[in-house]
């Protein structure tokens, strides 16, 4: 049930841009961009915080909801801030093309194709 175990959540009042500046793979937020533009996500990008004990460990997961490729339309909408985080300031460490090398190397060489 929802709320039955709370005893390493964020506290809410905590998601502030001090909060998300310090998250332990704040970066992921360039991969997770790559990804939502290759895919045409529709949909804003949602993530989910975690801890494991340590504040200064915490974590962001991303999660969609099923908006790759404009859902059901399938296709490709030419709009630069679909899938983007509502809080933009996550990407400022993005500089250039390279921050998100790394990420396109994963979606140009690691994935399988599975039948």
């Amino acid at each position: 049930m929802p709320g039955s175990h709370r005893s390493n959540t964020v506290d809410p009042g905590l998601l502030n841009r001090g909060y998300l500046l310090k998250l332990a793979n704040l970066k992921d937020f360039a991969g997770m961009l790559v990804f939502d533009k290759w895919t045409c996500n529709t949909d804003p990008r949602q993530v989910i915080f975690t801890r494991d004990g340590d504040p200064n460990s915490d974590r962001v997961v991303m999660i969609d909801f099923g908006y790759c490729f404009h859902a059901c339309n399938w296709r490709f909408h030419d709009n630069r801030l679909v899938g983007v985080f509502v809080e933009w300031f996550v990407y400022n460490s993005i500089k250039g093309m390279e921050a998100f090398e790394s990420w396109l190397k994963v979606l140009d060489n690691d994935l399988d194709v599975r039948m």
